[in-house]
């Protein structure tokens, strides 16, 4: 095989070399100027649309974490307020509600009063709260073991809270079937005072 000599004198082959190293030229500015440019652009969108999608995608994790927030604390204020329903308006409300169940149920009452020996009030804790306050009171009564229960059951059955704290039953000796019963209960009632932390 004869090797291929190219005259480099020839005009068309100078022709033809210039216009190859112009397309060349041409087509390294062609990827300098425009093509990378392009590129770059491109992956700078890319890049941007994959941040959008990433702070939408944590938008919507934001949004639900708050409905979840909003959710417990509307769950929580309704606890809240069933809770207060359960509190007295007033100490003598309750105290009438207590009277007339005992009444409905054979219990006389003979005294009523806030507990106020210092030794025994002390021995159980009390709730004093910005929304209500605990009251101890002492009720002595006078009834037969089945009226007593019915009472006691009455009393739990009420809207409001009460919390039997403690009950002593004893013999009473004038009266055969009928028995004096002391008991130290808890009432719950709306609290309009200044809470001492």
């Amino acid at each position: 095989m004869k090797p291929i000599s190219i005259d480099f004198k020839s005009k068309s082959v100078q022709l033809i070399i210039a216009f190859s190293l112009v397309g060349l030229l041409g087509f390294v500015l062609y990827i300098q100027i425009i093509f990378i440019p392009s590129v770059a652009s491109f992956l700078k969108v890319t890049d941007t649309a994959r941040k959008t999608k990433q702070e939408i995608f944590n938008a919507k994790q934001e949004l639900q974490t708050f409905d979840a927030v909003v959710l417990k604390h509307t769950e929580a204020k309704e606890k809240f307020n069933s809770a207060m329903e359960q509190i007295a308006d007033n100490t003598p409300s309750i105290l009438k509600k207590i009277s007339d169940i005992a009444i409905a149920n054979n219990v006389r009452i003979t005294s009523t009063r806030p507990l106020t020996d210092q030794g025994k009030a002390n021995m159980y804790s009390r709730f004093i709260t910005a929304d209500f306050e605990e009251q101890l009171y002492e009720i002595n009564a006078e009834s037969g073991y089945h009226s007593l229960g019915m009472f006691i059951y009455q009393l739990e059955k009420l809207k409001n809270i009460i919390k039997i704290r403690n009950i002593a039953i004893r013999a009473n000796k004038n009266l055969p079937f009928k028995h004096t019963v002391e008991l130290t209960i808890s009432i719950f009632v709306k609290y309009e005072g200044v809470v001492n932390n």
